[in-house]
């Protein structure tokens, strides 16, 4: 047999990997995925180009957003699964790409027209583009939803109370706040038609003195209804 008849066959047998060139795509887990440079490397096995040990390299992403201070991080876990490639098919020059969910690893949440982004803990930012909707839930239940009508704070299941204006229930208040006051002035100010002439100041005259102070007092307060972070329409 030629030598180019056994390179063919060997070729067509084992692929380029019979000659040492990795140039395809290769099932990878983490074995390592806290970066000391914070780069996005990861250390990884290779069973069908390295065997069952993991090199001592760092694997430089592919794919991750980055760029000067700035960009993407998401990290799969340790024995999360990835895909690997090799710069020109060289086994010693290995890139990492994001992989795929095992079966019994899949995202709940996920589904058809659902674009989001759950991490390990439970934390999830979801966007549903059949419901017009988008979702953001802490990891305890907390949860913010918006749609084209309401913005809901509270749990995932829905808010179930309705939010306060502070300047409109501001506003409210104090004229209520005036004519608890105006009220008061009046019956300070009462005077009953006796037999003997109009009678004079009320005998709890005192107590009303008292009121209006704090009504006074308390309209200094009112303000504190009103966030210094949170805007509400």
């Amino acid at each position: 047999m030629s030598s180019f008849s056994q390179f063919k066959d060997n070729l067509l047998l084992y692929g380029l990997e019979f000659f040492n060139l990795y140039y395809g795509n290769y099932k990878g887990i983490v074995v390592e995925c806290v970066d000391p440079e914070k780069r996005g490397r990861l250390k990884v096995k290779v069973p069908e180009v390295w065997g069952d040990k993991a090199k001592n390299i760092w694997v430089l992403p592919k794919g991750m957003y980055a760029s000067s201070n700035a960009g993407m991080h998401f990290m799969p876990k340790k024995n999360d699964t990835v895909w690997i490639e090799f710069e020109h098919g060289d086994p010693d020059y290995p890139i990492w790409n994001f992989g795929w969910w095992l079966k019994d690893k899949a995202i709940e949440l996920a589904g058809e027209d659902k674009y989001l982004i759950c991490t390990p803990k439970g934390h999830v930012l979801l966007f549903d583009e059949k419901d017009d909707t988008i979702f953001i839930k802490f990891k305890d239940g907390k949860a913010i939803q918006l749609d084209k009508d309401y913005i809901n704070l509270g749990t995932e299941t829905g808010a179930k109370e309705k939010a306060a204006l502070g300047e409109t229930l501001k506003a409210k208040v104090e004229k209520f706040h005036d004519i608890v006051d105006d009220l008061n002035t009046a019956i300070m100010a009462l005077q009953v038609p006796t037999a003997f002439g109009p009678s004079g100041t009320p005998i709890n005259a005192a107590d009303f003195v008292q009121v209006q102070t704090k009504l006074a007092q308390l309209k200094t307060e009112y303000e504190e209804f009103l966030s210094d972070v949170v805007k509400l329409d």
